[in-house]
């Protein structure tokens, strides 16, 4: 069960939802349009000029999209800070915070998981909304920091970068063509301008001409080098336990998430346990309540399932101490690239130590 009010929103933006209401919303968020695209034509032109843009003592590398929704920004992070580490780096993460509780967001939650395991030096990840004085306050306690990731970071452009990579789907790559509110575009595709380099990410997820027009029209507006990647379902968590994901085959599942792309993690999950029984969709950024589970459970068992499954995203949300009927395992995803385009984007993502050092060049 899709959450209504998005997929309804979504189906009106891409045309598909018929009828009288249906135009006239469409009809009225295609008249905004022009006014929220104006306005960020504005901002961008001010900042271009370099007016009110801020610098860090240390280089930024921002990882970002020009669409809302899942582009899958959280895996990519993380594999760059791995990255970032195994190279003898000291990165740190600067996070917006989207829709924190207690002042921890979902986002935070999973990277601190995945990149702060046993044995393995710490990777500081920060919120606030002001990414200029989070990462002041992080070189304030951790001033062996010598490089930021700047998470969802293409239109914060207060604070310089020395890179910027722009993450784009393959699945949904250009927001329904439209700007928001009537698209999904967060603004003028001509932004990719700006881009140092463009991975189509899910490229597995369609066939070679739906790619070929992605990078046709990524090349209409960037000079960048484009890269292509999958996300990919390795394995599951069972409490701290991993398995392989092929251990999924056979078993009886129901799935829920509340995330930006729902579609692909539930297409991946599928293919991989071949019986998936049930699923629920949530909003992105849900927090779960007990209520919640209460259902999910109920679902799930009078679907029969074995197991709840979910991303490692919504089991941030969901927090340990929520019981639960039926055991829940959370997906492990990583970024998997095209033969070759790791190694070429990891060396234009991570400067040599001399440029390392050196300040944002804005």
């Amino acid at each position: 069960m899709n959450n209504p009010a998005e997929q309804y929103i979504i189906r009106v933006m891409n045309g598909r939802q018929r009828g009288l209401g249906a135009s006239l919303l469409r009809g009225a968020l295609a008249a905004a349009e022009p006014f929220y695209s104006g306005i960020v034509s504005l901002r961008n032109r001010r900042y271009n000029r370099g007016r009110g843009v801020k610098k860090l003592p240390r280089p930024v590398i921002s990882v970002g999209n020009i669409t809302a929704g899942g582009t899958g920004k959280t895996p990519v992070v993380r594999w760059l800070c791995e990255q970032l580490r195994a190279a003898g780096r000291h990165p740190a993460v600067l996070l917006r915070g989207y829709k924190s509780t207690g002042g921890v967001s979902d986002e935070q939650r999973m990277l601190q998981d995945a990149l702060n395991g046993p044995g393995q030096t710490p990777i500081v990840v920060h919120i606030n909304p002001n990414r200029f004085a989070g990462g002041n306050d992080v070189l304030r306690e951790h001033p062996e920091v010598d490089v930021f990731v700047l998470d969802d970071g293409f239109q914060h452009r207060r604070l310089a970068r020395d890179v910027d990579l722009v993450l784009i789907n393959a699945t949904e790559p250009f927001g329904h063509d439209r700007v928001h509110p009537r698209g999904l575009l967060r603004e003028p595709l001509r932004g990719l301008r700006r881009a140092h380099a463009v991975l189509i990410t899910r490229s597995d997820e369609v066939d070679a001409e739906a790619l070929a027009q992605i990078e046709q029209r990524i090349r209409e507006h960037a000079a960048a080098p484009i890269f292509h990647a999958m996300h990919a379902q390795v394995g599951f968590r069972s409490n701290s336990a991993f398995h392989p994901i092929e251990e999924l085959a056979g078993k009886r599942l129901f799935a829920f998430c509340g995330i930006g792309d729902p579609e692909s993690f539930l297409r991946q999950l599928q293919s991989r346990a071949g019986n998936l029984v049930g699923s629920r969709v949530f909003a992105d950024h849900h927090v779960y309540t007990d209520r919640d589970l209460g259902q999910l459970n109920q679902a799930a068992a009078t679907a029969g399932a074995e197991a709840l499954v979910t991303t490692e995203k919504d089991w941030a949300k969901l927090g340990a101490a929520i019981p639960s009927s039926l055991p829940i395992w959370r997906i492990e995803m990583a970024i998997r690239f095209r033969l070759g385009d790791e190694a070429t984007l990891l060396r234009q993502m991570v400067p040599s130590p001399p440029v390392l050092r050196g300040r944002g060049l804005g």
